[in-house]
């Protein structure tokens, strides 16, 4: 008789991850596991059992016995829209939450938790969440990729208009594009 792969806290805690965030990379996952390479081979095993399911570029999904679990254990899996420039932004919020997971002081907020339908000024915001860090707020944005300068000067209008957080991280992978236009950061 075959047995299956008996889930360890650890693989609760990647499953409860994907429920909120829906990917991760392999690489964050060590994040969850506290290991640099034993992720991997555990990961292996859930994918073969069907708890998780691999995508390009070294990411993992929530597979259908993975979501069978977390419904049996009450977890509600968020539902994320499917639109590819939407996924971008998924990926960005799960390699931050992954990395500020290993603190519970500076744990990150997704921006899905702090957003109302009926505010359409916060709906329409530009920012991935908030972070506490060192007593203090901090919306996080991040510009990647070939995001246009209206894009930036978009983030630029919600940092002005923003009342209650004084602080923002920006991050990105050139930062020429964010001073584009030094007067206004």
């Amino acid at each position: 008789m075959k047995k299956g792969v008996v889930l360890q806290e650890r693989d609760i805690d990647l499953l409860k991850f994907l429920a909120e965030y829906k990917i991760i990379t392999l690489d964050n996952a060590r994040y969850i596991y506290g290991t640099k390479t034993y992720q991997e081979k555990r990961i292996c095993r859930l994918v073969k059992d069907g708890y998780v399911s691999r995508l390009k570029h070294r990411e993992i999904a929530l597979g259908k016995n993975g979501r069978i679990f977390l419904d049996e254990i009450g977890v509600k899996v968020k539902e994320h829209c499917r639109n590819p420039n939407n996924l971008e932004r998924l990926k960005l919020i799960s390699d931050i939450a992954a990395f500020t997971r290993f603190d519970d002081s500076n744990c990150f907020g997704a921006s899905w938790n702090l957003k109302s339908r009926n505010n359409p000024t916060t709906d329409s915001r530009r920012y991935l969440g908030i972070m506490p860090f060192d007593g203090d707020i901090y919306n996080v944005y991040a510009v990647y990729g070939n995001k246009s300068d209206k894009y930036i000067t978009s983030i630029y209008y919600d940092l002005k208009k923003e009342k209650e957080i004084l602080y923002s991280i920006i991050f990105t992978n050139d930062i020429d594009k964010i001073l584009y236009d030094k007067r206004r950061f």
